[in-house]
């Protein structure tokens, strides 16, 4: 049985990521309904009793909420939205019934996104089951995503071993470090590909096309050559851990961009790792700065 065929619309969930990141959970419930009534509402709630109204809306009244019969692909304004006789809530419940944590040997495929949306519907079913479905449970799931399947670290993949060092520390051999480095990072710089990986991200999302995301192949092998080939060159002692910190940041920039590849797919992996590739970025240009800054204190030509 392939479990997957049962799970909601990724299409939707990869937005409901975005809005949990961005915006917190509660606008999520608002953001899939497009109810102009609704939002209006949100804008004005202050008290547990609206959000709750706004999570728990069922306009068909066939015992499945809006929000979620938006994630399952159902018309929330029709109780049997395919028309076979068979209503909405009961497909949805056989569905769920598949889903349960305890199959696993259905479980076994499950990708990141797919072991998300089946641990989302335990923990949201019990505290809707509860009466505990409120703003401060609410904000918990959001934390609780935030801080598990969004806040990954990729490890480091060279260390001191992997690199070439030389116990000169002198002048000279700062400037022979810089000749070296130069070159590799004018060539680097040259790619006019580099720095447009977002840009095509944003454009795929915004249109649909899975397929454009191939355009990050070239700009993720471009970062992964920038640390293959700094780490040919030898660094004098003293600059050896801002040496391997350009290494392994690159290898990562790589690394999490060829995971965004699986946006849609896989949305949680492919969020977590565009929040990656923007630490990642932005540790490794902190540390280009800081080679820069100790070049220009040595009085050494840039």
């Amino acid at each position: 049985m392939a479990i997957k065929n049962y799970l909601p619309s990724k299409k939707v969930l990869l937005l409901l990521i975005v809005c949990l990141v961005i915006l917190g959970l509660i606008f999520y419930f608002i953001i899939i309904k497009n109810n102009k009534e609704n939002e209006d509402k949100l804008k004005s709630a202050q008290n547990k009793e609206a959000i709750k109204d706004l999570v728990s809306k069922d306009s068909d009244g066939d015992g499945v909420l809006n929000w979620e019969e938006t994630l399952w692909g159902t018309d929330p304004e029709n109780k049997d939205s395919n028309g076979d006789g068979v209503s909405d809530k009961t497909e949805i419940d056989q569905k769920k019934k598949i889903l349960q944590p305890e199959n696993t040997s259905a479980n076994q495929d499950l990708n990141e996104t797919d072991r998300f949306i089946r641990d989302f519907y335990s923990v949201f079913t019990s505290l809707d089951q509860s009466g505990a479905l409120n703003n401060n449970s609410l904000t918990k799931i959001s934390d609780s995503i935030s801080n598990t399947a969004l806040n990954k670290e990729l490890p480091n993949v060279y260390t001191e071993k992997d690199i070439l060092v030389r116990a000169d520390i002198s002048i000279e051999s700062s400037k022979t470090y810089h000749t070296q480095m130069k070159k590799v990072l004018d060539l680097f710089a040259k790619r006019a590909i580099i720095g447009s990986e977002l840009t095509i991200l944003n454009s795929a999302i915004e249109t649909g096309d899975e397929s454009s995301l191939t355009k990050i192949i070239p700009i993720a092998d471009e970062y992964e050559n920038l640390s293959k080939e700094v780490i040919k060159v030898t660094v004098p002692k003293n600059l050896e851990i801002i040496h391997l910190a350009i290494i392994n940041n690159s290898y990562k920039v790589s690394e999490t961009l060829t995971n965004m590849q699986n946006m849609f797919s896989d949305p949680i992996k492919g969020i977590s790792n565009l929040i990656l590739h923007k630490k990642y970025s932005s540790i490794l240009t902190g540390t280009l700065n800081l080679l820069t800054i100790y070049f220009k204190d040595k009085g050494i030509v840039l």
